[in-house]
């Protein structure tokens, strides 16, 4: 562990500790990205669980809560973390065990932060237009990796249609394959969920599809990322494609 990584966690200790145990959203939103500096997931990640554990408040809450691979090995990170009544999100995109893109959001709409290597973040978003023929930006990914809805066409205890499922059908009425094939253009693996879910109704009602349709179909469902989804009551992140 480097000497500056040391006394980086020491610094962000001794704001929560000489703090009132970090009261404001805005100070642990400091405390946070101080942490995330550097490009190793597992001191990042231990730091940060230090600092959960290290908290005097009951009501705390800390876990990994995404850990994906999404397009052209390139994995996708979500930390949640909650304290002193505020709640926070941690974003990474990594590469070979390289963070090519961190964000970190607070409570607050004010309170977001990114960081990332230009230089490879323009590669991937480059490549993966190329993979979806799209014209995705920086911008995109950076809105998009944010997204935090869940997937669910049902959802309940007697799996009632939720209102992006009645959405979703709507549009399969109106056969707006345009705004499904976006859909699965998406950085977001939900969003690209609800496209391949309104692509796929469209195919059962004979709709004819283009190449795309039926490559992307294939592609995201062989690929079956772990999707934040409905289940009965709860929400949960998992594998949403049948493997047959």
């Amino acid at each position: 562990m480097t000497k500056t990584f040391l006394l980086s966690i020491i610094f962000s200790m001794s704001l929560v500790k000489n703090n009132a145990y970090c009261q404001s959203a805005e100070q642990t939103f400091s405390v946070l990205i101080n942490l995330t500096k550097g490009n190793d997931f597992k001191k990042i990640f231990k730091s940060i669980d230090s600092l959960a554990k290290n908290d005097l408040v009951s009501n705390k809450y800390f876990q990994l809560y995404i850990d994906r691979e999404i397009d052209l090995n390139v994995v996708h990170k979500r930390i949640e973390l909650s304290m002193n009544s505020s709640s926070f999100q941690l974003d990474f995109l990594m590469r070979n065990d390289s963070i090519l893109l961190k964000a970190v959001k607070g409570g607050k709409k004010s309170l977001l932060s990114y960081t990332y290597d230009t230089s490879q973040i323009s590669i991937f978003v480059e490549e993966r237009n190329k993979l979806f023929g799209a014209k995705k930006s920086i911008s995109d990914l950076k809105r998009e990796l944010l997204i935090s809805e869940s997937f669910a066409m049902y959802c309940g205890e007697v799996m009632a249609l939720t209102s992006e499922g009645s959405k979703i059908l709507a549009m399969v009425n109106d056969e707006d394959v345009d705004k499904f094939r976006r859909m699965t253009q998406s950085f977001s693996p939900e969003i690209q969920a609800y496209g391949i879910a309104g692509l796929e109704m469209l195919k059962r009602n004979n709709f004819e599809m283009s190449d795309y349709d039926n490559w992307v179909i294939q592609y995201i469902r062989k690929r079956n990322a772990e999707v934040i989804s409905c289940s009965g009551c709860f929400t949960i992140v998992s594998k949403i494609y049948s493997m047959n």
